[in-house]
């Protein structure tokens, strides 16, 4: 969470306080996709495969929606 708020502040700084939490979002988004989505859930809960993987790919799936959404609405501008 820490590292998401960092990067997040990070983007805010070079793309503007609303486009860089939306970059953010994307981001936090990309790493349930397939390509990404292995080494994620390896450095996150140590497994590629299995109910512990899966659900930590939901929930980044949930919060870099909410994010991007929450940063198109205009709460962090």
């Amino acid at each position: 969470m820490i590292l998401l708020l960092g990067i997040t502040l990070l983007f805010s700084v070079f793309f503007g306080a609303r486009w860089g939490p939306t970059v953010s979002g994307v981001l936090v988004f990309a790493t349930t996709l397939p390509p990404m989505r292995r080494t994620v859930d390896k450095w996150m809960v140590g497994k590629v495969r299995g109910e512990e993987a899966n659900q930590s790919a939901i929930i980044r799936m949930a919060v870099g929606m909410l994010i991007v959404v929450l940063a198109l609405v205009g709460i962090f501008g």
